[in-house]
Formats: C-alpha cells, structure tokens, sequence
C-alpha cells in the first residue's frame, strides 16, 4: 500500500510539472498606448465544413502591417524568439521558400494528432538524436503547443549542443497557425511542406 501512494505522488508531481510546463509567462507591463487602431495588411477567414455538409466562415488573425517577414530572419543573433506574424508573412512573401523547416517539439503522440505539414517531430526531452537529419542549410523554426516551453528547449538545444546557427522559436505557439487560418496534417508522417 505504501508503494502504491508512493509512485501515486510521485505520477502527480510529474503531472503538475507538465502542467506547469505549459503556463504562459508572466504578464509583462503594458505598453504605451494610443488611440490609433494598429493597421493590418490583410484580411483572412477560414472555412470550417460541419459533418452535415454547412460550410461556416471564421475569421483568422489579420497580419499586423508592422510584422517583419525575412527581416525577422537573422543569422546569428542571441535573439531566438520569433513572432508567427513574421513567419506568415514570410512564407506570404516567397522570401525564404525553400529554406524553412519547422520543428514540431511536442512528443510523438501530439506530433501524430496535427503538426504544420512539412514538420520533423523532435520531441524536447531528445533533441540531441536529431540533429543528424536535420537540415544545416535552413531555417528551423521549432514550435510546440503551449507557448515557448519546450519549442525554447528544442531552439536552445539546436543552437548550443548541435551548433545550428539559423534557429527560431516560434513565442506563441502552435494555436497562432491556427489563427492564422493555416491547416495540420494529422498522422506519423511529416508530409510535404512548400516552405
């Protein structure tokens, strides 16, 4: 009995680790506001088709007219965290096509449920048995689900263990794809990317 309470506590204690694991940070202090509305540079909408054949349209993220693109995309630089305005409007562009792979660091399970297609599944707590297959010509851009936790890791790892000098994380997480009206492929194969 006392066995059992044992690794009950000890299944507990993990889980609220991962719990914690996937809490935003800290709020930070508001910015400086003024009463001009940010403009956007475009308008999107997503089309979701019910199982009774009704087609409902959900308005997307718009991409702020401020968002980078490929001026985001520094080599180099201490700075690893990349807003998803700046990778849409990147991929808009064709500025970088080609040279993006992204990086789902979620664990196999998750990656299987709904990944950007085109992704390699480097799960955060093993990235070091990747590197070998992962591109040194490209841009990986890791992301995971909740924001920055293990997408962070992974980038950390790419950068300080692997040596990879082109690395982004992606500072909102995998639901900002979503937002931005982009789709997930489901299933264990990474499926084709245009990036």
């Amino acid at each position: 009995m006392m066995k059992s309470n044992l690794n009950l506590l000890a299944l507990s204690g993990l889980l609220a680790f991962n719990l914690a694991a996937c809490q935003p940070p800290a709020a930070e202090e508001p910015a400086a506001t003024t009463d001009e509305a940010a403009p956007v540079t475009e308008e999107t909408s997503s089309e979701v088709v019910d199982a009774g054949g009704e087609a409902e349209v959900f308005p997307t993220a718009t991409i702020p007219a401020d968002a980078l693109g490929c001026a985001a995309f520094t080599e180099g630089t201490e700075e690893l965290n990349i807003a998803m305005a700046d990778v849409i409007k990147a991929i808009d562009e064709g500025c970088l096509e080609g040279q993006i792979q992204f990086i789902d660091a979620r664990p196999q399970i998750d990656y299987e449920s709904g990944h950007i297609a085109g992704a390699i599944n480097v799960p955060f707590h093993s990235p070091q048995a990747h590197f070998a297959e992962l591109p040194k010509d490209k841009w990986l851009i890791s992301y995971c689900e909740c924001p920055n936790s293990e997408a962070l890791q992974v980038a950390n790892a790419l950068t300080k263990e692997g040596g990879f000098t082109k690395v982004k994380y992606i500072a909102e997480g995998l639901a900002a794809w979503r937002d931005y009206g982009r789709e997930l492929v489901e299933g264990p194969e990474a499926g084709t990317g245009d990036f």
